[in-house]
């Protein structure tokens, strides 16, 4: 970790997607922190793909590949920060994780500052510009150490979940996780039980239908592009699941939840039209 903390130079930049959109491909050498405030979208990191969600910023290494896909019916936001890489073309292969966490006020703080920065023509703005990103990638190693330290759980199982969190788009299985990761599947899955409760398997299966049933609930994604950020093999397959967990298809609870927020809005402008 402490080699992120070791960038110099670096340049700024947001977008908005109000429908569907990607950025890249970029081919080559990439290190960037991505802030993600609106929507989600699909990352396509050299031969893996990975979710980043809402709320979320993101420590992203591409060492040939790089692309972002936001899936249509929604609107994205979406701010990042480049290491530009001169003098760095074999540091990333030093770094071997991605990171992910919980954009703080923080980060997005010094993010806002640096794009203020970025878009103006000051004599400083470059001196200026570089000291955010230091500061920004400072701040979010900090962080990183800051919640493995606390964090009651063993590195493996802490190692796993990471891993399934950014991997839950592709076909993973508790036999590819604990082969990606250079341990034994008996006793991944076992330091994995013991702590979690819940076998690799039923983990992943858990995380899916869950991620799927708030998207359902909360965006406007169609069916199809819920099955597919969620990493299920197919619709069918979608569907399947997710009325073995809930009892009713992807359809029905979207119908049944709009309809449930329809019935609240009307309640509350019949209430406050009767107050007026």
């Amino acid at each position: 970790m402490q080699l992120l903390r070791n960038f110099k130079s670096f340049d700024f930049g947001e977008a908005t997607f109000r429908y569907y959109g990607t950025y890249g491909p970029v081919n080559g050498l990439v290190i960037q922190l991505v802030q993600l405030f609106e929507g989600d979208c699909i990352v396509k990191i050299d031969e893996h793909d990975y979710i980043l969600r809402k709320g979320e910023t993101s420590l992203i290494i591409a060492k040939q590949k790089l692309e972002y896909i936001y899936p249509a019916e929604t609107s994205h936001r979406v701010r990042w920060c480049n290491v530009k890489l001169e003098g760095h073309s074999q540091l990333p292969s030093l770094i071997s994780s991605q990171y992910t966490i919980s954009t703080t006020e923080k980060l997005d703080f010094i993010f806002q500052s640096a794009l203020e920065v970025e878009y103006t023509d000051s004599v400083n703005a470059s001196i200026l510009r570089d000291s955010y990103g230091q500061t920004l990638f400072n701040e979010f190693v900090n962080e990183i150490e800051e919640e493995e330290f606390k964090s009651p759980l063993p590195l493996p199982v802490r190692e796993c979940l990471k891993y399934i969190n950014r991997n839950l788009v592709s076909d993973i299985s508790a036999k590819s996780v604990s082969e990606d990761l250079k341990y034994s599947y008996a006793f991944m899955n076992s330091i994995f039980k013991k702590n979690i409760g819940l076998s690799i398997a039923k983990y992943i299966w858990t995380e899916r239908v869950n991620k799927a049933y708030q998207l359902l609930t909360e965006e406007d994604y169609s069916v199809l592009e819920i099955s597919e950020i969620c990493g299920f093999k197919n619709q069918q397959h979608f569907s399947r699941a997710i009325k073995e967990q809930f009892k009713r298809t992807p359809t029905e609870i979207r119908r049944l939840t709009r309809r449930y927020h329809y019935t609240q809005i009307c309640s509350e402008q019949t209430y406050n039209n009767a107050a007026v």
